[in-house]
């Protein structure tokens, strides 16, 4: 019976060490470089906000909201199947383009010429914390299972 259970241990371990090594990806690919860049580089637009409209909810009237419902049935919809792993090739082939980490345009950042405006604070003294004295918990006798109960004393300090 023992070299069994010795066989089944080390069938599990060879099984564990297998999948181990196998999950690992072992390439030798540059992972300091970003991917190269598929699409164009987006271009950066400034947000332009438009004027702010104050609203007055005193005078914007509640709607009773009635919503369409329809039944749905589920006979109806087509019946095709989906298929994960289709492969449909595209109707031009994939163009290569380099991306070029070291052409980015490069500026330091000093953070004297930030701009900045002082914070406008109060400081509030708390009142201390009411405090809340509780009994060790005792022990339920009556569940199936051992349960503890904490006991509030009837006194809050």
């Amino acid at each position: 019976m023992t070299k069994y259970y010795c066989f089944i241990r080390a069938m599990a371990a060879f099984v564990a060490v297998t999948i181990a090594f196998s999950s690992c990806q072992n390439s030798a690919a540059n992972l300091d470089q970003p991917p190269p860049m598929v699409y164009a580089s987006p271009v950066v637009l400034p947000l332009k906000l438009g004027k702010p409209v104050k609203l007055n909810w005193n005078n914007i009237k509640a709607v009773p909201v009635h919503p369409l419902v329809k039944p749905f049935d589920l006979d109806k919809l087509p019946a095709h199947s989906y298929d994960t792993a289709g492969f449909k090739p595209y109707k031009y082939p994939v163009e290569e383009t380099r991306f070029d980490y070291n052409a980015l345009p490069g500026n330091d950042l000093d953070i004297d010429k930030l701009p900045s405006r002082p914070m406008k604070f109060t400081t509030v003294k708390l009142a201390p914390p009411k405090l809340i004295h509780w009994d060790r918990p005792r022990a339920s006798w009556e569940a199936r299972l051992l349960v503890f109960l904490p006991t509030v004393m009837a006194f809050y300090g």
